[in-house]
């Protein structure tokens, strides 16, 4: 496949889960990747100390959204020592907290951390909230999560099953969260190949989504985006290019003509439109998405270095090579500042 195509996430999402933007050269943002402040409002205030921690959770969270990893991980450390301290070993708060750390250190490829730490967070919601709670079920995504980032898809699988059964006896079969753990599902197969399970499951989580959220949610037009991916890897453009431009409309209606995540689909349109020989079509989508991420972060960012090296090759292979400079001068003036 041309270009910066990215490669679909895994989410584990909740009420009060963090989703930041994974970037151009991540595929397919299915959502977030975790679970941040899966329970924040559930920690008891009964001392100074555990307000500390839910004001730590919060900046937490803020750092984690803006990819300051490092700082998040110290103050997350500082959560944890806390609720150990005040609330116990086998707390759920405790758990959460856990989790987070995990999640921080997944972010950061440092599997070796994160591991014990989602085992243990599973472990104690299990003992502490049983085993079919959607808690539960968040934290077997995660674990799942980490796996398949480990390229370990054979542990992965069966723990995504079982947070499947979990959210559907729960939350039911036509609740946004199963249609979370279902494009988790799909996003397994799709690496693996299997695109017909892999579309089996996009297609209900997309059902489920239109149904629950509407046809102009933003999670709906991931959905779009994760069925338009999977087109595209067969190869039937005819299905994929009208999700891709659906999704590209709800996210501008939604989100803003200049939010990343519009940024990312022009990109996906123009890969495919460069898979399909339309350079012409895909120069124009890579400047714009090339655009938008200039003046929202400046021109040295690793998506923008590449986007911009793709788009010199479309108009290359266009017979716009004399265009080139100028394009990229005028991408280039839109920086910040």
């Amino acid at each position: 496949m041309h270009g910066t195509s990215r490669a679909i996430g895994v989410a584990a999402c909740s009420k009060g889960s963090v989703s930041p933007c994974t970037g151009i050269p991540l595929i397919l943002a299915i959502a977030a990747t975790v679970l941040l402040g899966s329970t924040p409002t559930a920690i008891c205030m009964e001392s100074k100390t555990l307000e500390t921690a839910k004001r730590l959770n919060s900046q937490i969270q803020e750092l984690y959204a803006a990819g300051r990893y490092s700082e998040a991980i110290s103050l997350a450390q500082q959560v944890v020592e806390i609720l150990y301290k005040e609330e116990g070993s086998e707390n759920p708060d405790t758990a959460a907290s856990l989790n987070n750390l995990a999640v921080l250190y997944q972010a950061t490829a440092d599997y070796v951390r994160a591991e014990p730490l989602f085992e243990r967070a599973l472990a104690i919601r299990r003992k502490t909230l049983g085993s079919e709670h959607p808690d539960t079920a968040v934290s077997l995504s995660n674990l799942a999560g980490l796996y398949q980032a480990m390229g370990d898809s054979a542990r992965a699988e069966p723990l995504f099953q079982q947070a499947l059964v979990i959210r559907e006896k729960t939350l039911g079969p036509e609740n946004p969260d199963t249609a979370t753990t279902l494009e988790n599902l799909g996003r397994l197969y799709y690496t693996k190949g299997d695109y017909t399970r892999a579309t089996q499951f996009f297609q209900r989580a997309l059902a489920i989504r239109e149904k629950a959220l509407g046809p102009e949610h933003p999670d709906t037009a991931r959905s779009l985006e994760n069925l338009a991916l999977l087109y595209q890897a067969m190869g039937d453009y005819t299905k994929s290019e009208p999700l891709y431009l659906r999704a590209l409309a709800l996210y501008e209606k939604a989100l803003g003509p200049d939010h990343p995540d519009t940024a990312r689909i022009l990109n996906d349109l123009a890969v495919m439109y460069a898979d399909m020989g339309r350079y012409d079509d895909a120069a124009k989508n890579y400047e714009k998405a090339a655009s938008i991420l200039v003046k929202r972060g400046g021109a040295n960012q690793a998506d923008v270095i590449a986007i911009l090296d793709n788009l010199s090759q479309v108009l290359k292979k266009a017979g716009r090579a004399a265009e080139i400079d100028g394009i990229r001068a005028s991408i280039l003036k839109q920086q910040p500042g």
